[in-house]
C-alpha cells in the first residue's frame, strides 16, 4: 500500500470514528430555541426552563417544549433502549439526565403546555419548589407512573 493510500485510509477511519456516538449514552443536543418543534405537540420549543429532549442511539434529537410532552411520549413507548432523555434544570437551565432529575408537579406552575412539571438537579431544590408552588416531588419513574395530564 502506498503512503498516500495509507494516509487516506487513516483519514477515513478518523472521520468515521469521530462521527460515531462514542459507544456511551448519547449526549444532549442543543435545541434551536423558537425554531425546533415539539415532537409531541408540534409547538415551538421556546422556554429554556422547560425544554427537554430525547436523543436516539444514532444521535437524532426529538425536542419537547414541556416536560409533560416528554412524559406522554415516553408512555407511548417512544424512548427506545440506548438513547437518552434530558431535561433542563429549572434554576440553572443546564441539561440533566432525565432519569437522575427530581421533578416537581404543581397545577399552578405555568409551563408551556400547562402540564405544571419542573425538573431539578437536586431533591432539595425540587422540595423547595414544591413548598413554593404547593406541589409534589417525584423521580422519573414515579412521574411517568403517577402523573395525570
Amino acid at each position: 500500500m502506498s503512503k498516500t493510500a495509507a494516509s487516506l485510509c487513516c483519514l477515513t477511519l478518523a472521520v468515521l470514528l469521530a462521527s460515531c456516538p462514542g459507544g456511551g449514552r448519547p449526549k444532549p443536543v442543543e435545541i434551536v430555541w423558537n425554531e425546533d418543534s415539539c415532537a409531541e405537540c408540534r409547538m415551538a420549543v421556546s422556554d429554556k426552563q422547560f425544554g427537554c429532549e430525547y436523543v436516539s442511539p444514532d444521535g437524532i434529537c426529538s425536542a419537547f417544549d414541556d416536560i409533560g410532552c416528554l412524559v406522554v411520549w415516553a408512555r407511548n413507548g417512544n424512548l427506545p433502549e440506548g438513547g437518552a432523555a434530558y431535561v433542563r434544570d429549572f434554576e440553572s437551565q443546564e441539561w440533566i439526565d432525565a432519569g437522575k432529575a427530581h421533578y416537581m408537579f404543581a397545577n399552578e406552575l405555568p409551563t408551556p403546555m400547562r402540564y405544571g412539571i419542573s425538573a431539578h438537579a437536586s431533591r432539595e431544590a425540587a422540595e423547595k419548589s414544591a413548598q413554593e408552588w404547593k406541589g409534589v416531588v417525584w423521580d422519573w419513574n414515579a412521574l411517568v407512573a403517577e402523573w395525570k395530564p
